[in-house]
């Protein structure tokens, strides 16, 4: 469970965005708006992953907190906007894993992993079952083009959707580690480059194409 003092101080980072936004705060604060400071929470998300990526964790400390005032800020500013409070966001979070951890907090209890995931799909899908139709539906759209594509295949192979394959390619690359499959990728980008093809919206365009062909199948 939180401590109080964790909880002092996120109340002091939620007071200080507040106090920023407010009459007589700061002119930028106050101009910024949801879609303004998205790509913001983007940034600032892959300077986290650098940070991990590194190993840098005095970057990671400062990189995570800088998340979480984007995160609080766009709070704030739905709640400005009376769209939903800060407490909304907190409270609609805490009652999501305390339900998807039954095994936990429930009366299913059990440390068996397949039987823990077996429980968080049930749930998942109450959550979700009646907002998504398609297969597909809950990829993010603005994902990058790679990891759209592993996302739609992976969602595709538990659909029992066909997924096609170049069995020659398939062939040739079965002994590859991740370095050759590095290398292949980086010369794949120079070939692309030189015959003037972006290969993140070819990806991205091959998978919607792919998508929109087995949607509702």
């Amino acid at each position: 469970m939180i401590v109080q003092k964790d909880a002092q101080t996120f109340q002091k980072i939620a007071d200080l965005i507040r106090e920023l936004r407010a009459p007589g705060g700061c002119p930028w604060d106050r101009e910024q708006t949801l879609p303004k400071i998205a790509p913001m929470l983007l940034e600032e998300v892959h300077e986290v992953l650098e940070a991990l990526d590194q190993g840098n964790h005095e970057d990671l400390a400062d990189e995570l907190g800088d998340v979480i005032w984007d995160v609080v800020f766009i709070a704030v500013i739905a709640e400005d906007e009376q769209l939903f409070t800060l407490e909304d966001v907190l409270r609609r979070l805490a009652e999501k894993i305390i339900r998807r951890h039954p095994h936990v907090w429930g009366d299913e209890k059990t440390v068996d992993r397949e039987k823990i995931r077996e429980l968080y799909e049930v749930v998942k899908q109450k959550d979700y079952g009646h907002k998504r139709k398609s297969p597909f539906d809950g990829i993010v759209k603005t994902l990058p083009a790679l990891s759209r594509a592993l996302k739609t295949v992976k969602k595709a192979e538990k659909a029992a959707l066909p997924v096609p394959l170049d069995s020659a390619l398939e062939e040739m690359t079965k002994d590859w580690d991740a370095s050759k499959w590095g290398e292949f990728l980086f010369q794949a980008s120079v070939v692309a480059r030189r015959q003037q093809v972006d290969l993140e919206q070819a990806l991205r365009t091959y998978t919607e194409k792919y998508i929109y062909e087995h949607a509702n199948n």
